[in-house]
């Protein structure tokens, strides 16, 4: 009887305080929390005229969203045959011109989708919609949980159960007294994701708090006596006493030690001590370490004035610029009691200056890629070291041997087409052979361009019209027996037949050296060399005009012809950005920087086509 009456009460109070707004504001948190007693009781009500329970009034917008809810879990409320085709007909109606959490409302059940078959409809809608409709991996947890065993008494009836509170009347009356009744229950959980612990809660026979109610009254008065707290238990007390007794206790010992610590500084005549653990200057830069100490403790430590941080056990760290006279700067420290040391620390700065230098990048061939030519040769030729002259072409071996990998890098030609010459196995036989018979047999007929790379002396003869190449064992003093002759040389090459030849000689013909020595001791004056005519195939590019002396590049550890040349087939010479570079633009390229290198005084000259391209880059 009285499980009947608090469910009277509580659908008696639910009835009397419903706000009037949209089903929008009616969340499934509203009414899934309620029995279906409850749901029920606000849902239907009696009709006299048909002597039996109806479905509530339609117009109003709380018994809608009950009403809804009780169809949601199938209920029929005491209704007697209720038509649910009609139902779900009003439902649909009813949702889909409301907002987006009505449809969630009929889309979902127990914590997850719908799946029964005249609701799904709602389901597909929600989704349609981009709605979530609060099916969260956290409800789904609590709601699949299958742990409810190992949880406690307490947490089973935290999640199964839900207070309802209600103030039930409040009036006001004359000289300002109000009195008010309010009305407390606890009911069952009957959301979705807490079925489970209710079926737990159940299983167990617990009653978490169900059915139990208060009702509490109060009144109050302009002139009233305030509230008497309630009385704090004797336990409390002993705690509260307790820490009470604790904080007075720091607080009289913190008293203690500062008093203790005023009075030694004020008795303090101790000055603080400085200690200076490093004073060194690297380049520009002085940097100073030490660490303070004293007595009551430091205050404050300036260098030069300005204040530097200390660390907890005193040490110190300061840098600076040190200008090339060296610098003296001032350490002070000062203590609580305001006491002050100062030192004096001298930084030095390195007497050495550095000596200005004209630097080059290194040679490096190995940058963009170029198409192979694979008839392509080589014949590549350095003598530095002479067998019958102590006049050294001083680079010239380095540059033949970085120039075979230009050759092969850059120019594209296979290494097993590359041959190489260098010092004593440059001699006039070796040479010779390397002409009439490597090239000649290597050589494909129309097809194979040969290239000819030549760094060592070169000398004219007596009236200029003749033009030499010094191999390893050419004498100076007998050019016609002992030199090749440059006509000759071009003559053996072409009677290979090849589509095009390219000569680079890093080498000049007026008797100097690459150093200040001459070739002949009794050929003083430089002789200038004429013009000669090449053959139709041939570009030839070489280091110098013919009375000028081709130079070396100390810093580059190469001659300033060969240097460039390799440098401008890096691609830095390729003028017009094509990814190729003809003959015009590499000789361009070495002229203006092997002018500006020579103060004027080399100037590399060039006979041939130039629009022949040398250099293709992928």
């Amino acid at each position: 009887m009285t499980r009947v009456l608090l469910t009277l009460l509580i659908g008696l109070v639910v009835s009397l305080w419903h706000p009037k707004s949209s089903l929008a504001q009616y969340s499934t948190d509203y009414w899934e929390k309620y029995s279906d007693d409850v749901v029920c009781s606000a849902s239907v009500r009696f009709s006299k005229k048909l002597n039996k329970k109806v479905w509530g009034d339609h117009s109003g917008n709380n018994q809608n969203a009950s009403r809804l809810e009780a169809w949601r879990r199938s209920l029929s409320c005491g209704v007697s045959e209720p038509d649910y085709q009609l139902i779900n007909k009003e439902l649909n109606t009813y949702a889909l011109e409301r907002s987006d959490y009505g449809i969630c409302f009929l889309a979902t059940k127990d914590g997850g989708w719908e799946v029964r078959e005249d609701w799904v409809k709602y389901v597909e809608t929600a989704k349609s919609r981009g709605l979530s409709c609060g099916v969260s991996e956290e409800a789904q947890t609590v709601t699949a949980s299958n742990d409810l065993e190992s949880k406690s008494d307490k947490w089973i009836c935290d999640i199964a159960t839900t207070e309802f509170s209600k103030l039930l009347y409040h009036s006001s009356r004359p000289a300002g007294r109000t009195t008010s009744l309010k009305y407390s229950a606890t009911s069952w959980n009957y959301a979705p994701w807490a079925k489970l612990a209710l079926s737990e809660a159940k299983r167990r026979g617990l009653n978490c708090g169900v059915g139990e109610t208060t009702q509490t009254a109060s009144a109050s008065s302009a002139n009233a006596a305030p509230k008497v707290k309630p009385k704090a238990t004797s336990a409390a007390l002993t705690a509260a006493e307790k820490e009470a007794e604790r904080l007075r206790q720091e607080l009289a010992a913190l008293r203690a030690e500062k008093a203790a610590q005023k009075q030694t500084i004020s008795n303090d005549t101790n000055l603080p001590t400085i200690t200076i653990a490093s004073a060194n200057t690297k380049g520009k830069q002085g940097i100073i370490r030490g660490r303070v100490n004293d007595n009551t403790g430091i205050a404050e430590v300036t260098v030069d004035g300005t204040v530097v941080p200390l660390t907890s056990n005193g040490n110190f760290e300061y840098s600076t610029f040190v200008p090339s006279g060296g610098l003296s700067l001032k350490v002070q420290a000062t203590d609580l009691a305001g006491l002050t040391s100062m030192m004096s620390v001298t930084l030095e700065r390195n007497a050495g200056t550095a000596t200005a230098a004209i630097n080059f990048d290194r040679l490096n061939p190995m940058g963009k890629r170029v198409k192979i030519n694979k008839d392509a040769l080589a014949l590549i030729i350095g003598v530095a070291d002479y067998e019958n002259t102590p006049a050294k072409a001083i680079f010239a071996d380095s540059d033949a041997m970085m120039f075979r990998d230009y050759a092969s890098e850059k120019l594209g030609i296979p290494e097993s087409r590359i041959k190489t010459l260098v010092n004593d196995g440059a001699d006039e036989r070796e040479l010779l052979l390397s002409v009439k018979s490597w090239l000649a047999r290597a050589s494909n007929q129309g097809k194979s361009d040969v290239y000819v790379f030549f760094a060592g002396h070169g000398l004219a003869s007596d009236n200029g019209e003749k033009m030499y190449l010094l191999p390893y064992d050419g004498s100076p003093e007998l050019l016609d027996d002992t030199a090749i002759l440059r006509d000759r040389l071009f003559s053996d090459i072409a009677s290979a037949n090849p589509r095009s030849v390219t000569v680079f000689l890093d080498t000049c013909y007026s008797g100097t050296t690459r150093g200040t020595d001459m070739l002949i001791a009794s050929r003083p004056i430089a002789i200038k060399a004429l013009k000669q005519s090449i053959p139709d195939n041939f570009t030839v590019m070489t280091a110098a005009a013919g009375d000028q002396t081709a130079k070396p590049l100390e810093e580059a550890k190469h001659g300033m012809f060969s240097y460039f040349l390799m440098k401008g087939m890096e691609g830095e010479a390729d003028a017009n950005n094509d990814n190729k570079i003809t003959a015009g633009e590499l000789h361009k390229y070495v002229q203006q920087n092997v002018i500006q290198q020579s103060s004027g005084s080399q100037t590399p000259e060039l006979q041939g086509d130039a629009e022949r391209v040398l250099v293709r880059f992928q």
